[in-house]
Protein backbone atom coordinates (compact mmCIF):
# COMPACT_ATOMS: atom_id res chain seq x y z
CA UNK A 1 0.00 0.00 0.00
CA UNK A 2 1.41 3.37 -1.04
CA UNK A 3 0.91 6.66 0.79
CA UNK A 4 1.77 10.18 -0.21
CA UNK A 5 1.63 13.61 1.39
CA UNK A 6 -1.35 15.74 0.43
CA UNK A 7 -0.16 18.91 -1.31
CA UNK A 8 -0.29 22.06 0.79
CA UNK A 9 -2.42 23.85 -1.80
CA UNK A 10 -5.02 21.08 -1.56
CA UNK A 11 -5.09 21.29 2.25
CA UNK A 12 -5.53 25.07 2.07
CA UNK A 13 -8.46 24.62 -0.29
CA UNK A 14 -10.10 22.10 2.07
CA UNK A 15 -9.69 24.51 4.99
CA UNK A 16 -11.16 27.30 2.87
CA UNK A 17 -14.25 25.21 2.19
CA UNK A 18 -14.59 24.46 5.92
CA UNK A 19 -14.29 28.16 6.80
CA UNK A 20 -16.87 29.07 4.18
CA UNK A 21 -19.28 26.50 5.64
CA UNK A 22 -18.96 27.98 9.13
CA UNK A 23 -18.71 31.69 8.37
CA UNK A 24 -20.44 32.41 5.04
CA UNK A 25 -24.05 32.34 3.92
CA UNK A 26 -25.38 31.48 0.45
CA UNK A 27 -24.44 34.92 -0.89
CA UNK A 28 -20.85 34.78 0.33
CA UNK A 29 -21.41 37.22 3.20
CA UNK A 30 -19.61 36.66 6.49
CA UNK A 31 -21.92 35.68 9.36
CA UNK A 32 -22.38 33.26 12.26
CA UNK A 33 -24.39 30.12 11.60
CA UNK A 34 -26.79 29.51 14.48
CA UNK A 35 -26.46 25.74 14.16
CA UNK A 36 -28.13 24.73 17.40
CA UNK A 37 -31.21 26.87 16.74
CA UNK A 38 -31.51 25.75 13.10
CA UNK A 39 -31.53 22.10 14.17
CA UNK A 40 -34.16 22.70 16.87
CA UNK A 41 -36.39 24.81 14.62
CA UNK A 42 -36.73 21.94 12.15
CA UNK A 43 -35.42 23.69 9.05
CA UNK A 44 -34.65 21.54 6.02
CA UNK A 45 -31.02 21.42 4.94
CA UNK A 46 -28.59 18.72 3.86
CA UNK A 47 -26.16 19.37 6.70
CA UNK A 48 -29.01 19.05 9.25
CA UNK A 49 -29.91 15.64 7.81
CA UNK A 50 -26.24 14.67 8.12
CA UNK A 51 -26.19 15.72 11.78
CA UNK A 52 -29.42 13.82 12.46
CA UNK A 53 -28.14 10.72 10.74
CA UNK A 54 -24.93 10.80 12.75
CA UNK A 55 -26.11 11.93 16.20
CA UNK A 56 -29.85 11.35 16.62
CA UNK A 57 -29.19 7.98 18.28
CA UNK A 58 -32.81 6.82 17.91
CA UNK A 59 -33.97 10.26 19.05
CA UNK A 60 -35.32 11.68 15.79
CA UNK A 61 -36.55 15.03 17.17
CA UNK A 62 -33.44 15.63 19.32
CA UNK A 63 -35.57 15.80 22.48
CA UNK A 64 -32.59 14.54 24.51
CA UNK A 65 -29.16 15.10 23.01
CA UNK A 66 -26.13 13.10 24.08
CA UNK A 67 -22.43 13.67 23.41
CA UNK A 68 -19.92 10.83 23.50
CA UNK A 69 -16.15 10.93 23.74
CA UNK A 70 -15.64 10.14 20.05
CA UNK A 71 -18.05 12.82 18.82
CA UNK A 72 -16.85 15.92 17.01
CA UNK A 73 -15.99 19.13 18.85
CA UNK A 74 -18.87 20.87 17.05
CA UNK A 75 -21.46 18.39 18.30
CA UNK A 76 -20.07 18.45 21.86
CA UNK A 77 -20.38 22.25 21.86
CA UNK A 78 -23.97 22.05 20.63
CA UNK A 79 -24.88 19.55 23.34
CA UNK A 80 -23.24 21.77 25.96
CA UNK A 81 -25.41 24.77 24.97
CA UNK A 82 -28.57 22.80 24.10
CA UNK A 83 -30.35 23.33 27.43
CA UNK A 84 -30.04 27.12 27.13
CA UNK A 85 -32.71 27.09 24.44
CA UNK A 86 -35.32 25.35 26.61
CA UNK A 87 -36.36 28.44 28.55
CA UNK A 88 -36.29 30.91 25.66
CA UNK A 89 -38.14 29.21 22.82
CA UNK A 90 -41.82 28.69 22.26
CA UNK A 91 -44.21 27.64 19.53
CA UNK A 92 -46.02 29.99 17.18
CA UNK A 93 -49.17 28.01 16.46
CA UNK A 94 -50.54 27.88 12.93
CA UNK A 95 -52.39 24.69 12.07
CA UNK A 96 -51.62 23.16 15.47
CA UNK A 97 -50.86 19.74 14.03
CA UNK A 98 -47.15 19.62 14.95
CA UNK A 99 -47.31 20.72 18.58
CA UNK A 100 -48.29 18.53 21.50
CA UNK A 101 -50.72 20.36 23.72
CA UNK A 102 -49.17 19.67 27.13
CA UNK A 103 -45.50 18.79 26.77
CA UNK A 104 -43.96 20.78 23.88
CA UNK A 105 -42.92 23.66 26.11
CA UNK A 106 -40.60 24.17 29.07
CA UNK A 107 -43.50 25.73 31.02
CA UNK A 108 -45.79 22.78 30.34
CA UNK A 109 -49.00 22.06 32.21
CA UNK A 110 -47.36 19.22 34.12
CA UNK A 111 -44.49 21.54 35.15
CA UNK A 112 -47.15 23.69 36.86
CA UNK A 113 -48.24 20.73 38.95
CA UNK A 114 -51.45 20.12 36.98
CA UNK A 115 -52.25 16.52 36.18
CA UNK A 116 -53.47 15.95 32.63
CA UNK A 117 -56.22 13.30 32.27
CA UNK A 118 -54.84 10.10 30.82
CA UNK A 119 -57.17 10.25 27.81
CA UNK A 120 -55.80 13.68 26.84
CA UNK A 121 -52.09 13.29 27.45
CA UNK A 122 -51.14 12.81 23.80
CA UNK A 123 -53.43 15.35 22.18
CA UNK A 124 -52.07 17.86 19.68
CA UNK A 125 -53.09 21.52 19.92
CA UNK A 126 -55.50 21.13 16.99
CA UNK A 127 -57.36 18.45 18.97
CA UNK A 128 -58.47 21.09 21.50
CA UNK A 129 -60.65 22.82 18.89
CA UNK A 130 -64.31 21.93 18.40
CA UNK A 131 -66.20 21.53 15.11
CA UNK A 132 -66.97 25.26 14.99
CA UNK A 133 -63.30 26.23 15.05
CA UNK A 134 -63.41 27.48 18.67
CA UNK A 135 -61.60 26.26 21.76
CA UNK A 136 -63.40 23.27 23.24
CA UNK A 137 -63.83 24.77 26.72
CA UNK A 138 -66.34 22.05 27.66
CA UNK A 139 -63.43 19.63 27.39
CA UNK A 140 -61.05 21.79 29.42
CA UNK A 141 -63.10 23.46 32.16
CA UNK A 142 -63.47 20.28 34.18
CA UNK A 143 -59.77 20.09 35.06
CA UNK A 144 -57.91 23.26 33.96
CA UNK A 145 -57.68 26.15 36.49
CA UNK A 146 -59.76 29.26 35.82
CA UNK A 147 -56.72 31.54 35.35
CA UNK A 148 -55.50 29.42 32.42
CA UNK A 149 -58.98 29.26 30.88
CA UNK A 150 -59.21 33.07 31.14
CA UNK A 151 -56.00 33.51 29.15
CA UNK A 152 -57.14 31.08 26.45
CA UNK A 153 -60.07 33.34 25.53
CA UNK A 154 -57.59 35.77 23.95
CA UNK A 155 -55.71 33.05 22.03
CA UNK A 156 -56.74 32.42 18.46
CA UNK A 157 -57.46 28.71 17.95
CA UNK A 158 -55.48 26.79 15.29
CA UNK A 159 -56.87 27.07 11.78
CA UNK A 160 -56.75 24.60 8.93
CA UNK A 161 -55.64 27.33 6.53
CA UNK A 162 -53.07 28.76 8.98
CA UNK A 163 -49.29 28.82 8.70
CA UNK A 164 -47.14 25.86 9.62
CA UNK A 165 -46.34 25.60 13.33
CA UNK A 166 -42.85 26.96 13.95
CA UNK A 167 -40.49 27.49 16.83
CA UNK A 168 -39.71 31.11 17.64
CA UNK A 169 -37.24 32.64 20.06
CA UNK A 170 -37.96 35.16 22.78
CA UNK A 171 -35.78 38.23 23.09
CA UNK A 172 -36.46 39.64 19.62
CA UNK A 173 -39.40 41.59 18.18
CA UNK A 174 -40.12 39.17 15.34
CA UNK A 175 -39.22 35.84 16.97
CA UNK A 176 -36.21 35.31 14.71
CA UNK A 177 -33.20 33.86 16.47
CA UNK A 178 -30.06 36.00 16.70
CA UNK A 179 -26.73 35.51 18.43
CA UNK A 180 -27.04 38.89 20.17
CA UNK A 181 -30.49 38.19 21.64
CA UNK A 182 -29.48 34.70 22.78
CA UNK A 183 -26.36 36.07 24.47
CA UNK A 184 -28.43 38.66 26.38
CA UNK A 185 -30.93 36.03 27.52
CA UNK A 186 -28.30 33.51 28.62
CA UNK A 187 -26.34 36.20 30.51
CA UNK A 188 -29.55 37.56 32.09
CA UNK A 189 -28.87 41.03 30.74
CA UNK A 190 -31.87 43.28 31.36
CA UNK A 191 -32.24 46.44 29.32
CA UNK A 192 -35.00 47.96 31.46
CA UNK A 193 -32.85 49.39 34.25
CA UNK A 194 -30.16 50.41 31.79
CA UNK A 195 -32.69 52.23 29.59
CA UNK A 196 -34.10 54.06 32.59
CA UNK A 197 -30.61 55.23 33.50
CA UNK A 198 -29.98 56.52 29.98
CA UNK A 199 -33.35 58.28 30.00
CA UNK A 200 -32.46 60.00 33.25
CA UNK A 201 -29.15 61.17 31.78
CA UNK A 202 -30.70 62.61 28.64
CA UNK A 203 -33.51 64.27 30.59
CA UNK A 204 -31.20 66.08 32.98
CA UNK A 205 -32.17 69.75 33.33
CA UNK A 206 -28.70 71.01 32.45
CA UNK A 207 -27.08 72.45 29.30
CA UNK A 208 -26.64 69.97 26.44
CA UNK A 209 -22.84 69.97 26.75
CA UNK A 210 -23.18 68.75 30.36
CA UNK A 211 -25.66 66.03 29.32
CA UNK A 212 -23.20 64.80 26.67
CA UNK A 213 -20.39 64.92 29.23
CA UNK A 214 -22.33 62.73 31.71
CA UNK A 215 -23.00 60.30 28.87
CA UNK A 216 -19.22 60.02 28.37
CA UNK A 217 -18.73 59.55 32.13
CA UNK A 218 -21.28 56.73 32.13
CA UNK A 219 -19.30 55.05 29.35
CA UNK A 220 -16.04 55.71 31.27
CA UNK A 221 -14.61 57.43 28.22
CA UNK A 222 -13.00 60.53 29.73
CA UNK A 223 -9.45 61.06 28.47
CA UNK A 224 -7.84 60.82 31.89
CA UNK A 225 -4.12 60.25 32.44
CA UNK A 226 -4.83 56.58 33.11
CA UNK A 227 -6.59 56.19 29.74
CA UNK A 228 -3.82 58.10 27.96
CA UNK A 229 -1.22 55.82 29.55
CA UNK A 230 -3.03 52.84 28.01
CA UNK A 231 -2.43 54.54 24.66
CA UNK A 232 1.26 54.95 25.61
CA UNK A 233 0.81 58.71 25.95
CA UNK A 234 2.34 59.85 29.22
CA UNK A 235 2.10 58.57 32.78
CA UNK A 236 -1.14 57.54 34.57
CA UNK A 237 -0.58 59.66 37.71
CA UNK A 238 -2.77 62.53 38.89
CA UNK A 239 -0.91 65.83 38.45
CA UNK A 240 -2.17 67.06 41.85
CA UNK A 241 -1.78 63.88 43.92
CA UNK A 242 1.45 62.85 42.06
CA UNK A 243 1.47 59.17 43.15
CA UNK A 244 -2.19 58.15 42.59
CA UNK A 245 -3.62 56.88 39.30
CA UNK A 246 -5.96 59.40 37.71
CA UNK A 247 -9.00 57.49 36.44
CA UNK A 248 -12.53 58.82 35.96
CA UNK A 249 -13.61 58.25 39.55
CA UNK A 250 -10.47 59.86 40.94
CA UNK A 251 -10.66 63.05 38.93
CA UNK A 252 -14.40 63.53 39.54
CA UNK A 253 -14.67 62.40 43.19
CA UNK A 254 -11.62 61.08 45.03
CA UNK A 255 -9.00 63.74 44.26
CA UNK A 256 -8.72 66.21 47.20
CA UNK A 257 -9.60 69.02 44.78
CA UNK A 258 -12.90 67.25 44.00
CA UNK A 259 -13.51 65.88 47.50
CA UNK A 260 -13.67 69.36 49.02
CA UNK A 261 -16.46 70.25 46.57
CA UNK A 262 -18.54 67.16 47.40
CA UNK A 263 -18.10 67.62 51.14
CA UNK A 264 -19.78 71.02 50.82
CA UNK A 265 -22.56 69.82 48.52
CA UNK A 266 -23.50 66.40 49.95
CA UNK A 267 -25.64 65.99 53.03
CA UNK A 268 -23.95 64.27 55.96
CA UNK A 269 -25.95 61.04 55.67
CA UNK A 270 -24.94 60.48 52.03
CA UNK A 271 -21.18 61.05 52.30
CA UNK A 272 -20.07 57.59 53.38
CA UNK A 273 -21.97 55.67 50.69
CA UNK A 274 -21.12 58.20 48.01
CA UNK A 275 -17.36 58.00 48.53
CA UNK A 276 -17.38 54.19 48.81
CA UNK A 277 -19.30 53.36 45.61
CA UNK A 278 -17.77 52.20 42.33
CA UNK A 279 -18.20 54.35 39.22
CA UNK A 280 -21.45 52.85 37.85
CA UNK A 281 -23.00 52.61 41.30
CA UNK A 282 -21.93 56.18 42.04
CA UNK A 283 -23.58 57.46 38.87
CA UNK A 284 -26.73 55.45 39.53
CA UNK A 285 -26.89 56.69 43.13
CA UNK A 286 -26.64 60.35 42.13
CA UNK A 287 -29.23 60.00 39.38
CA UNK A 288 -31.74 58.22 41.61
CA UNK A 289 -31.40 59.77 45.07
CA UNK A 290 -31.53 63.26 46.55
CA UNK A 291 -28.11 63.53 48.23
CA UNK A 292 -27.67 67.29 48.41
CA UNK A 293 -27.83 69.79 51.25
CA UNK A 294 -29.92 72.30 49.34
CA UNK A 295 -33.49 71.00 49.30
CA UNK A 296 -34.63 73.68 46.83
CA UNK A 297 -32.58 72.34 43.89
CA UNK A 298 -32.79 68.95 42.18
CA UNK A 299 -29.67 67.08 43.17
CA UNK A 300 -28.98 65.27 39.91
CA UNK A 301 -28.69 68.63 38.11
CA UNK A 302 -26.26 69.94 40.75
CA UNK A 303 -24.28 66.70 40.59
CA UNK A 304 -23.99 66.79 36.77
CA UNK A 305 -22.93 70.47 36.82
CA UNK A 306 -20.34 69.69 39.50
CA UNK A 307 -18.81 66.82 37.51
CA UNK A 308 -18.55 68.96 34.39
CA UNK A 309 -17.04 71.88 36.31
CA UNK A 310 -14.43 69.66 38.00
CA UNK A 311 -13.39 68.20 34.64
CA UNK A 312 -13.25 71.66 33.03
CA UNK A 313 -11.08 73.08 35.82
CA UNK A 314 -8.79 70.08 35.67
CA UNK A 315 -8.23 70.55 31.92
CA UNK A 316 -7.62 74.28 32.23
CA UNK A 317 -5.03 73.74 34.94
CA UNK A 318 -3.33 71.03 32.87
CA UNK A 319 -2.95 73.19 29.77
CA UNK A 320 -2.64 76.60 31.40
CA UNK A 321 -0.87 76.84 34.75
CA UNK A 322 -2.07 80.44 35.29
CA UNK A 323 -5.71 79.31 35.51
CA UNK A 324 -7.03 79.13 39.08
CA UNK A 325 -10.16 77.51 40.47
CA UNK A 326 -12.78 79.63 42.21
CA UNK A 327 -12.09 80.26 45.90
CA UNK A 328 -15.39 78.59 46.82
CA UNK A 329 -16.00 76.19 43.89
CA UNK A 330 -19.22 74.73 45.35
CA UNK A 331 -20.80 78.19 45.47
CA UNK A 332 -19.77 78.80 41.87
CA UNK A 333 -21.42 75.49 40.86
CA UNK A 334 -24.66 76.30 42.69
CA UNK A 335 -24.76 79.77 41.13
CA UNK A 336 -24.25 78.32 37.63
CA UNK A 337 -27.04 75.82 38.12
CA UNK A 338 -29.39 78.45 39.57
CA UNK A 339 -28.75 80.74 36.60
CA UNK A 340 -29.53 77.94 34.17
CA UNK A 341 -32.72 76.97 36.00
CA UNK A 342 -33.84 80.62 36.07
CA UNK A 343 -33.23 80.88 32.34
CA UNK A 344 -35.12 77.66 31.83
CA UNK A 345 -38.11 78.96 33.79
CA UNK A 346 -38.13 82.10 31.64
CA UNK A 347 -38.05 79.97 28.45
CA UNK A 348 -34.62 81.30 27.55
CA UNK A 349 -32.62 78.08 27.75
CA UNK A 350 -35.20 75.51 26.74
CA UNK A 351 -38.38 75.74 24.73
CA UNK A 352 -41.41 74.01 26.20
CA UNK A 353 -43.13 71.41 24.07
CA UNK A 354 -46.37 72.85 22.79
CA UNK A 355 -49.49 70.81 23.49
CA UNK A 356 -52.16 70.54 20.84
CA UNK A 357 -55.78 69.62 21.39
CA UNK A 358 -57.34 67.50 18.67
CA UNK A 359 -61.09 66.95 18.48
CA UNK A 360 -61.93 63.31 17.85
CA UNK A 361 -65.13 62.57 15.94
CA UNK A 362 -66.55 60.03 13.55
CA UNK A 363 -65.39 60.70 9.99
CA UNK A 364 -67.96 60.26 7.27
CA UNK A 365 -66.65 58.15 4.34
CA UNK A 366 -67.34 58.55 0.66
CA UNK A 367 -70.65 57.30 -0.72
CA UNK A 368 -70.78 53.52 -0.93
CA UNK A 369 -68.15 52.95 1.73
CA UNK A 370 -68.67 51.49 5.19
CA UNK A 371 -66.70 52.49 8.30
CA UNK A 372 -65.59 49.98 10.93
CA UNK A 373 -64.78 51.52 14.33
CA UNK A 374 -63.16 49.19 16.85
CA UNK A 375 -61.66 49.46 20.31
CA UNK A 376 -60.07 47.17 22.87
CA UNK A 377 -59.29 47.57 26.55
CA UNK A 378 -57.50 45.60 29.22
CA UNK A 379 -57.16 45.69 32.97
CA UNK A 380 -54.17 43.42 33.42
CA UNK A 381 -54.74 40.23 35.42
CA UNK A 382 -58.45 41.09 35.72
CA UNK A 383 -60.28 41.24 32.40
CA UNK A 384 -60.04 42.36 28.79
CA UNK A 385 -62.49 42.88 25.97
CA UNK A 386 -63.10 44.45 22.59
CA UNK A 387 -65.98 45.74 20.54
CA UNK A 388 -66.89 47.70 17.46
CA UNK A 389 -69.58 48.74 15.03
CA UNK A 390 -70.24 49.19 11.32
CA UNK A 391 -71.86 52.32 9.89
CA UNK A 392 -72.61 53.36 6.32
CA UNK A 393 -71.72 56.69 4.70
CA UNK A 394 -74.82 58.29 6.27
CA UNK A 395 -73.82 57.23 9.76
CA UNK A 396 -76.57 54.60 9.99
CA UNK A 397 -75.97 51.50 12.11
CA UNK A 398 -75.26 48.30 10.17
CA UNK A 399 -74.06 45.99 12.91
CA UNK A 400 -71.96 45.69 16.04
CA UNK A 401 -70.12 43.17 18.16
CA UNK A 402 -68.34 42.69 21.48
CA UNK A 403 -66.13 39.94 22.86
CA UNK A 404 -64.89 38.92 26.29
CA UNK A 405 -61.17 38.11 26.04
CA UNK A 406 -60.38 36.87 29.53
CA UNK A 407 -56.89 38.10 30.46
CA UNK A 408 -54.61 39.67 27.84
CA UNK A 409 -52.81 42.89 26.92
CA UNK A 410 -54.48 46.00 25.49
CA UNK A 411 -52.53 45.50 22.24
CA UNK A 412 -53.97 42.01 21.80
CA UNK A 413 -57.46 43.30 22.65
CA UNK A 414 -57.14 45.97 19.93
CA UNK A 415 -56.10 43.31 17.37
CA UNK A 416 -59.08 41.15 18.33
CA UNK A 417 -61.37 44.14 17.76
CA UNK A 418 -60.07 44.60 14.22
CA UNK A 419 -60.27 40.86 13.49
CA UNK A 420 -63.86 40.47 14.74
CA UNK A 421 -64.86 43.63 12.87
CA UNK A 422 -63.47 42.29 9.59
CA UNK A 423 -65.23 38.99 10.12
CA UNK A 424 -68.52 40.79 10.72
CA UNK A 425 -68.02 42.89 7.58
CA UNK A 426 -67.33 39.77 5.54
CA UNK A 427 -70.47 38.09 6.89
CA UNK A 428 -72.51 41.15 5.84
CA UNK A 429 -71.06 41.02 2.33
CA UNK A 430 -69.28 44.38 2.63
CA UNK A 431 -66.52 44.86 0.05
CA UNK A 432 -65.65 48.57 0.51
CA UNK A 433 -64.53 49.16 4.08
CA UNK A 434 -62.58 51.79 6.02
CA UNK A 435 -61.13 50.72 9.39
CA UNK A 436 -60.68 53.32 12.13
CA UNK A 437 -58.62 52.29 15.19
CA UNK A 438 -57.43 54.50 18.05
CA UNK A 439 -54.20 52.53 18.61
CA UNK A 440 -51.20 53.89 16.69
CA UNK A 441 -49.21 50.70 17.41
CA UNK A 442 -51.91 48.54 15.81
CA UNK A 443 -52.14 50.83 12.77
CA UNK A 444 -48.37 50.79 12.28
CA UNK A 445 -48.24 47.01 12.67
CA UNK A 446 -51.03 46.35 10.17
CA UNK A 447 -49.53 48.77 7.64
CA UNK A 448 -46.10 47.17 7.95
CA UNK A 449 -44.83 44.08 6.16
CA UNK A 450 -43.09 43.05 9.40
CA UNK A 451 -45.44 41.94 12.20
CA UNK A 452 -43.05 43.56 14.70
CA UNK A 453 -43.74 41.09 17.50
CA UNK A 454 -44.56 37.44 18.01
CA UNK A 455 -47.39 38.56 20.31
CA UNK A 456 -50.56 38.64 18.23
CA UNK A 457 -48.90 37.16 15.14
CA UNK A 458 -51.76 34.68 14.62
CA UNK A 459 -54.33 37.46 14.90
CA UNK A 460 -52.40 39.59 12.39
CA UNK A 461 -52.24 36.67 9.96
CA UNK A 462 -56.01 36.19 10.29
CA UNK A 463 -56.61 39.92 9.81
CA UNK A 464 -54.61 39.83 6.58
CA UNK A 465 -56.55 36.78 5.41
CA UNK A 466 -59.91 38.40 6.23
CA UNK A 467 -58.92 41.59 4.43
CA UNK A 468 -58.25 39.77 1.15
CA UNK A 469 -61.96 39.67 0.23
CA UNK A 470 -62.62 43.25 1.42
CA UNK A 471 -61.47 46.45 -0.29
CA UNK A 472 -59.92 48.18 2.72
CA UNK A 473 -59.46 51.93 2.95
CA UNK A 474 -57.05 53.71 5.33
Amino acid sequence: MMTTTIPKACLNEIQKIQRAFIWEDANGNKKYHAMGWVIRSGEDALWIEVMKGKYDRENTNFEHVVAKAQDSTLWKSLVHTWHYFDGYEFWNIGKGNLVRAWTDNETSIEAMGIMVPESMQYLMVKDLVDDNGCWNFDLLRTWLPHNIISKMYALLPPQNDGDTDRRVCSGTDNGQFSIASAYKLVCNFSDNSREMEWLRIWKLKVPERITSFIWLVRHDRLLTNYRKSKMHIGEPWCTHCVDIVEDTLHVLRDCPLAKSVWCNLLNNAARENSFAAELKDWIHMNLQQDLGRNMHMEWYGVWATSCHSLWTWRNRETHDETRLRPIHPWRYILDCHLQYMAANVNNIALSTRQQMEVDIAWQQPEAGWVVLNTDGASKMDVAAGCGGLLRNSHGQWIGGFSRHLGICSAYLAELWGVLDGLRLARERGITKLKVQVDSRVVVQTLNSSNIGSTVGSMEIYSIDSSAVSIGLGD
